[in-house]
Order: structure tokens, then C-alpha cells, then sequence
């Protein structure tokens, strides 16, 4: 059986010209973080952005402005720059100190290092003001990339001990080459094993 993976965080749907603030403990065992702008609608002219993300641990900040790699509806993901390459500034205004402007679907890669894996994530997000009409989005922080599922441990996982038997003398006959064998075998109370064998 397969379970989502639950993100750290997933916001309401956000409107041009409006922000939410995050703010996140990392539950650490992870070096990977995830940052992600599904689009809510119509994804036309959805230039979002993270404003000042970063991970605090105690006095220590770490600024989130080089990630591994990223991927966008449209345009590129840059920093301090909207998807269309324009300077990033807030639909709704206000002031920040670095941004990441990009467009949905959006997903962003980091790597973090060990101290700042059990950090608080924080961010304002948002859309860039070059969005035009009324563009939505949700915006996701996870240590796993979209679609990734957590399996759960089925029967087929544990070792079954009515089989381990029987499939070592398959695997001795095989490597014996032992067709005679099996062959013989065929008709007889070991007449499964020998058919399992001569596949």
C-alpha cells in the first residue's frame, strides 16, 4: 500500500496582491527541502514568489538563495526576479531582502545541512507584480518532492518461511543444471517444485 507523504506546511489559496506568512518546524532526518506553488485554477500569469525564505536555528540563519535545481510552468525560477525576468517586487507591496520569483507548477530544491535540518522555516509568499489578472495559488513546504509516497510494509515484504525451503532447492537445482532431475520429479509429491525449476 502506498500513503502521500504529508508536507510540513500547505497554505490556503492565495490571491494576487495578497501574502501569507509561514512559519514551520523541520522535523530534521532530512537534507532535502521542498519548495512548492501549485497552481489553483487557471495558471495563466501565475508569477509567485517566495520573499525572504530561510531556516533559523537558534542565533544561525540559513538563506535559502541556491537551490539544486527547480522546475516552473513557464519562465524561470530566479532570484530576486520574477518568471518573466523583470526586477521581483510584490504584487501587494511591501519590503524583503532577497525573493524567488517563479511560476506555477513550481517546485524548488534545496539541500540543507545537518544543523539546519530540525530549523523553523520561514517565508512570506505571494505573487510577483507582474502577475496579471486573478491568478491562485497554494504554496507547499515538504521534505518530499511532489507525488512521492511513503510504502508501507506488506506481507510481501517479510520473509515467508512456508516458501524459503522450497525456493533454495529450486535455485540448487537450477544451478545444477539438474533437467534430469527435475524432469523425473514430474508426477511426484515434488512435481510443483521441479516444473518451478525447469522455467
Amino acid at each position: 500500500l502506498s500513503a502521500a507523504v504529508e508536507p510540513l506546511y500547505q497554505s490556503k489559496s492565495i490571491s494576487s496582491g495578497q501574502t501569507a506568512e509561514i512559519k514551520v518546524q523541520l522535523k530534521g532526518g532530512s537534507d532535502t527541502l521542498y519548495l512548492i506553488a501549485d497552481q489553483d485554477g487557471d495558471n495563466s500569469n501565475d508569477h509567485v514568489a517566495w520573499f525572504d525564505p530561510k531556516i533559523t536555528v537558534k542565533s544561525k540563519t540559513f538563506e535559502l538563495k541556491k537551490w539544486k535545481k527547480a522546475s516552473q510552468g513557464e519562465g524561470k525560477t530566479t532570484l530576486n526576479k520574477s518568471a518573466t525576468g523583470k526586477p521581483l517586487t510584490p504584487a501587494g507591496g511591501g519590503n524583503f531582502s532577497f525573493g524567488i520569483g517563479t511560476h506555477t507548477d513550481s517546485v524548488i530544491e534545496f539541500k540543507i545541512g545537518k544543523r539546519f535540518q530540525k530549523g523553523v522555516f520561514t517565508a512570506t509568499v505571494g505573487f510577483a507584480d507582474t502577475a496579471q489578472g486573478k491568478p491562485t495559488a497554494k504554496f507547499i513546504v515538504s521534505n518530499s518532492a511532489p507525488g512521492s509516497t511513503q510504502r508501507e510494509a506488506g506481507p510481501h515484504a517479510k520473509p515467508n518461511s512456508k516458501i524459503i525451503i522450497p525456493h533454495i532447492a529450486v535455485q540448487t537445482l537450477r544451478e545444477l543444471d539438474a533437467v534430469e532431475a527435475s524432469l523425473k520429479a514430474i508426477d511426484s509429491p515434488s512435481q510443483d517444485g521441479a516444473i518451478w525449476a525447469l522455467r
